[in-house]
């Protein structure tokens, strides 16, 4: 990745049977790699690293002894890629910026982010969105299917959206390793197949499994969250410390206060039922609440009180 800036052009070709990687990219500029079969190599399929941007698009990426694909340090725009049977999906590394959508990873076996790992990354923005991940292996104790960094610096995003999620195999769907320090990791909008919620909680690691990381945030309506039959309302005051907390509370029409003091474990508090508090609605200095709805409250019997709570999106307590 040196030596002045350069445009390549790398199109459909076969690529096979070969003792390394099959396409190494490493110039600065801007690199297209598109309409290859990449397939039985000794290496990883596709490695790319430099300054500038790369796309890499509807590949056909198999059966290689290394990651499928493997980008490292510049923008990367990995779309439209065929990613199966490899020593791994998709990595990615260092610095720059990815967007990696629209892929079909599927059989490939790693042992961790089997189908795709973010752990080397520095500090970019990340953008997964759209890909079908299925019948993927991670083999290592405590392993994922999906790594998320730990940033080395800042805050960048970091989606994990609209993707389906099927029949994989592993100890994680989602292995996190981001810090309560940064924002909520966006993992909403996907298909896990048919999934309850708790399940889906146990295999995601995060603030759950351990409170110095911050929430992957798979929202509420990707999975089952139905109150089970007979659950009542424990009435008095709910004092708020987590997603159980909040389910706990989801069947109450009727409550002497709603309070959320310095949590760090919740990002929706949505209480469907809930008409009359009697005392206080209270959420100060919460650091990942995100979302507060309230649809049905009508009566408050002291005071609504909200004050730093940094990522605070919505509140809506539209009868109240």
């Amino acid at each position: 990745d040196s030596g002045g800036s350069h445009v390549f052009t790398f199109t459909d070709n076969q690529i096979a049977h070969n003792g390394g990687t099959g396409i190494w990219g490493g110039a600065n500029g801007t690199q297209t790699i598109s309409g290859n079969s990449v397939e039985n190599n000794g290496s990883h399929g596709i490695h790319t690293r430099g300054n500038g941007t790369y796309t890499v698009s509807d590949n056909r990426i198999e059966n290689n002894s290394g990651r499928g694909l493997y980008g490292l340090y510049a923008t990367h725009v990995l779309e439209h890629n065929s990613v199966t049977g490899n020593g791994g999906g998709i990595a990615i590394g260092q610095g720059g910026a990815y967007r990696i959508t629209d892929n079909e990873i599927t059989d490939n076996t790693a042992g961790n982010g089997a189908a795709i790992d973010t752990l080397e990354a520095w500090s970019p923005d990340v953008e997964i969105n759209g890909n079908i991940i299925t019948n993927n292996t991670c083999t290592d104790t405590d392993c994922g299917l999906i790594t998320v960094f730990e940033p080395e610096s800042g805050d960048p995003a970091f989606s994990f959206t609209d993707n389906t999620v099927t029949g994989n195999s592993g100890d994680f769907l989602i292995w996190s390793e981001r810090t309560v320090a940064r924002s909520l990791v966006d993992a909403t909008g996907n298909d896990w197949g048919t999934m309850d919620c708790d399940t889906l909680s146990v295999l995601i690691h995060d603030f759950i499994d351990d409170p110095g990381l911050t929430i992957v945030n798979t929202g509420s309506d990707d999975c089952e969250e139905e109150i089970p039959p007979g659950v009542e309302c424990p009435g008095g005051s709910a004092h708020i410390e987590s997603p159980a907390d909040v389910a706990r509370y989801v069947p109450c029409t009727e409550l002497d206060d709603v309070y959320l003091h310095m949590t760090s474990g919740v990002a929706d508090v949505t209480l469907p039922n809930l008409e009359t508090v009697h005392g206080y609605v209270y959420f100060h200095q919460n650091v990942n609440v995100t979302n507060v709805d309230m649809p049905n409250l009508r009566d408050v019997g002291e005071y609504v009180y909200f004050h730093d709570n940094d990522r605070i999106e919505s509140v809506s307590m539209p009868s109240l």
